[in-house]
């Protein structure tokens, strides 16, 4: 019974949330920005399901935590970028238009997907 219960969610798609790639992961420009990933401060930053590569830096985002109510997660972030290694934290939130918003290091940027 349970192999057929399990072939049913996989068939129809009800289990499909949980194979979903996570909001954040692509490349992302900030408004009037370029879509050409860089590593410059003028060019998109990038998220995959575990790092994250912006202006020479890349970080390793470790100990997720979902944020109860809102479309958002919370990240540790362990990075090394310009000859350092450093550690800080970053909020992910997902926008109803599909855009990012980042806050971090007392700043927030909203971001749009790049195609």
């Amino acid at each position: 019974m349970r192999r057929i219960l399990f072939a049913i969610l996989f068939s129809t798609g009800l289990a499909g949330p949980a194979l979903a790639q996570s909001f954040y992961v692509g490349d992302w420009a900030y408004p009037g920005g370029s879509c050409v990933y860089d590593h410059s401060a003028s060019g998109a930053i990038r998220f995959s399901e575990t790092t994250f590569w912006g202006a020479e830096t890349e970080c390793d985002l470790i100990n997720p935590v979902k944020i109860r109510d809102l479309d958002g997660i919370l990240f540790d972030l362990a990075c090394w970028g310009e000859g350092m290694q450093y550690t800080e934290r970053m909020l992910l939130l997902k926008e109803n238009d599909g855009g990012l918003t980042i806050y971090s290091r007392g700043y927030i940027s909203t971001y749009a997907l790049c195609e």
